[in-house]
């Protein structure tokens, strides 16, 4: 633009000088006309000089605006950039704006959660009339989990699930009731303390828990044992370990203790608790056989019931019974167990190869010696085990995986109140095979179909029936 008026005003010049040294007579008439040209040109550049000032206005204005849109000026030092979320920092920066730092609660906070559709259908093979009917039956899950985390040693959090209030391992609700409510509950409400401070020499994590809390035990364990429903409400404390960490071997390690409350009602015998504790290693090492490290995993649990079996305490409120195949001593005193006490030891191992999806061969063996009855003899049932395999896993769009597990239950091997709630209505006494076929259409939707052939293993005794349950599930599995 300032070039321009610098070349108007030398063209100016040029033709005034021009004009000067023309004739006085016959070029008069060419002086009014470049006079009027020169007139125009003036009213040319004043337009111009308004336009300019206008244009700098302007650019005063959008410089101030930007600077109040990214107050410190400078995007690397607040770590933006290409593909590190740029809009989302303006955007939480607008928001932290709009609500005048009423948000900062929202700082560390994740939420996460999944929905399932499933069918159902069990078929239950019996000569006694007295057998169970067949069943199809069409089921969801709903579950939604928050976390706050107030510095990187602390997180409180709670989850909400659909569900019973008298099965504990169970989150489905069946369709079916008339068009009814279903319930929400509370799946979760915990506090956790992870310090920085444990973490010297092979202490890798130190962690201390309370309140309704995922299940701790499941590292190291099967749904022979736990379902993965279970809530356990209580505290506990789990170490891991790094001992040793090297390209072709390596070794790691944890142990942890448990402490929860199963009934709190002191007027009949007292408290009833679960106090457990789990130890194991976790070995991996390189062979010639694989590209990748083979893995392992080794572990003893004990678990010890305390005053489980007495008094009624394997009752709901409501008289509901969680017994779940745990037999009873006698019709006449229904409020104890067959088994005097539940103290479980169980055993696990297994080994993830890579031959050409990741293989993972398990197997876990339970015992409960505490059985003992009365007479001081040890009954028949008071052991279970499980074998089983799964290949490949599902983590994005068009993975698979399938798995495949035997069982034995013994009918006072566990407790079956928390045992899977599948496998034969999630009762001990029970023997058989699961099937397990997954598929990921996308990142977060996933389907299955699921097989559970399962028989009884103390049919004939205490009224149980000889019957085989053959259930077929299918599942359509959305996590957000």
């Amino acid at each position: 633009m300032k070039k321009r008026i610098l070349f108007t005003s030398c063209l100016i010049i040029c033709i005034l000088s021009f004009a000067a040294a023309g004739n006085a007579g016959a070029e008069n008439a060419q002086l009014a006309e470049l006079a009027g040209l020169v007139r125009q040109l003036q009213t040319e550049m004043g337009e111009m000089r308004q336009l300019i000032t206008s244009q700098n206005e302007k650019i005063d204005k959008l410089e101030k605006n930007q600077s109040q849109v990214f107050p410190t000026g400078d995007l690397e030092k607040q770590g933006a950039g290409p593909g590190t979320g740029e809009s989302s920092d303006i955007l939480s920066r607008k928001v932290s704006e709009s609500l005048g730092g009423a948000d900062k609660w929202l700082k560390g906070v994740r939420f996460a959660g999944d929905f399932r559709l499933r069918y159902d259908g069990i078929h239950y093979s019996s000569g006694d009339p007295q057998g169970a009917d067949d069943r199809n039956r069409f089921r969801f899950r709903l579950r939604l989990g928050f976390e706050k985390t107030f510095n990187p040693d602390m997180q409180v959090g709670f989850s909400l699930a659909s569900g019973s209030m008298s099965d504990p391992t169970s989150t489905n609700q069946t369709m079916g009731e008339l068009f009814t409510w279903k319930a929400i509950l509370i799946d979760k409400a915990y506090a956790k303390y992870t310090p920085r401070w444990a973490q010297a020499g092979p202490v890798e994590k130190l962690t201390f828990a309370a309140g309704k809390t995922s299940n701790p035990f499941e590292r190291a364990s099967t749904d022979m044992i736990w379902d993965s429903d279970v809530r356990p409400e209580g505290a506990y404390e789990q170490a891991d370990f790094n001992f040793v960490d090297g390209a072709d071997f390596g070794l790691k390690s944890f142990v942890t203790a448990g402490q929860f409350v199963l009934r709190e009602s002191a007027n009949t015998g007292g408290d009833a608790n679960l106090f457990a504790v789990q130890a194991g290693l976790m070995p991996r090492f390189a062979t010639p056989f694989f590209e990748k490290p083979v893995e392992g995993l080794s572990a003893v649990s004990y678990y010890d019931y305390s005053n489980y079996a007495k008094n009624g305490h394997w009752r709901l409120s409501d008289g509901t019974s969680l017994a779940r195949g745990n037999t009873i001593l006698n019709v006449n005193n229904s409020n104890n167990l067959d088994a005097q006490d539940f103290q479980i030891i169980t055993i696990y191992n297994e080994l993830k190869i890579f031959p050409w999806k990741p293989l993972s061969l398990f197997n876990e063996y339970a015992m409960n010696p505490a059985e003992a009855t009365k007479l001081g003899m040890v009954r028949r049932g008071n052991f279970a085990w499980s074998l089983g395999a799964k290949l490949n896993r599902i983590e994005r769009k068009g993975d698979w995986e399938c798995i495949y597990q035997y069982k034995y239950i013994g009918p006072n091997s566990i407790v079956g109140a928390f045992a899977d709630a599948d496998f034969g209505d999630g009762f001990a006494g029970k023997c058989g095979s699961v099937f397990k076929l997954g598929y990921a259409l996308t990142d977060n939707l996933s389907i299955y179909g699921n097989a559970f052939l399962v028989s009884n293993t103390n049919a004939g005794t205490e009224g149980i029936l000889d019957q085989k349950q053959n259930r077929f599930q299918i599942d359509l599995n959305w996590k957000f």
